[in-house]
């Protein structure tokens, strides 16, 4: 069991408050392009329908509702702001797990030889992360002792032990995860631009049929609103600049393993303080730019 399972559960509160806010950012998002292709469909269409003296195009009421359900949702969206919660979680989240590794393999900010102890550090550290997260309105709730048994056990190995720990549950780990989200969101990319491609072919398609009266249904918003939900979805996830950060990342911590295998069997722990340290900023490096690139693209 990698040692991580047992880091402070605010980690837990962190990750789950940013899934939570994921979610509900990407389906408001989501709903508001559905909203907006059902309208219009609404426009395109004219289905009247006699109610008692009155004639009613249902197509024109179709549009009608999607535009309110979209103000709901675009309102919904501005005054619960779930972005924050993700990107504000997240930050939390990483904040929490790089002290953790820093604090269990006595390396970076919670070497050995640190001028406060490295207990008191650490907890001083988790509650300026707790602040912060209060200040942007999130609310993490502890249980328990937040240093456990687990991170005080592995602190107290060997170095070697430590050293060969951290290679593999830490640098082994992320190195993965990141090279297979930058495949994967490299694999998202091409798909919707792919979509968004053959919606606008279809538009061509249509606006030529169109142009010498072979067909006259009016398709053109339909598709014009279909390619721009498409377009405005990959917007949102950031695929193609996910997938680029995630390759940059994965790069360098296939470097930073590279430094670990070289370093000599005699290491002191400075020398692995030191390196520690090193690799942890790798790895936060991505998260800080993400966390700018979204803050931006929000504000």
């Amino acid at each position: 069991m990698t040692v991580e399972k047992s880091f402070p559960n605010l980690l837990d509160q962190a990750e789950r408050m940013s899934s939570k806010g994921q979610q509900s950012y990407m389906r408001l998002t989501y709903s508001g392009l559905v909203a907006a292709l059902l309208a219009s469909i609404g426009g395109a269409i004219n289905i009247d329908r006699k109610f008692g003296d009155d004639v009613v195009d249902l197509g024109g009421a179709l549009a009608g509702l999607a535009f309110l359900v979209g103000i709901f949702l675009a309102y919904y969206l501005l005054s619960t702001k779930p972005e924050r919660a993700w990107y504000e979680g997240r930050a939390a989240a990483e904040s929490i797990k790089t002290m953790s590794w820093q604090y269990c393999v006595a390396g970076g900010a919670f070497g050995y030889n640190t001028p406060a102890p490295a207990d008191r550090l650490f907890l001083d550290r988790l509650k300026e992360t707790d602040r912060t997260a209060r200040a942007a309105q999130l609310t993490l709730t502890g249980v328990g002792s937040q240093i456990t048994s687990e991170m005080r056990s592995l602190r107290a190995a060997p170095l070697a032990d430590r050293m060969a720990r951290y290679r593999t549950d830490r640098l082994e780990n992320q190195n993965r995860w990141y090279a297979n989200k930058s495949a994967y969101n490299r694999r998202q990319a091409r798909f919707w631009f792919g979509i968004a491609i053959t919606l606008q072919a279809t538009g061509l398609v249509f606006a030529t049929l169109k142009t010498f009266d072979v067909v006259d249904i009016d398709l053109l918003g339909i598709v014009a609103t279909a390619a721009a939900g498409a377009s405005a979805w990959l917007q949102t996830r950031d695929h193609q600049n996910l997938a680029e950060s995630y390759a940059v990342t994965s790069r360098d911590l296939s470097l930073v393993l590279t430094k670990a295998d070289s370093m000599p069997q005699g290491a002191t722990e400075e020398e692995w303080r030191i390196f520690v340290g090193d690799a942890e900023h790798a790895i936060s490096r991505e998260h800080t730019l993400w966390l700018a690139h979204r803050s931006a693209s929000s504000s």
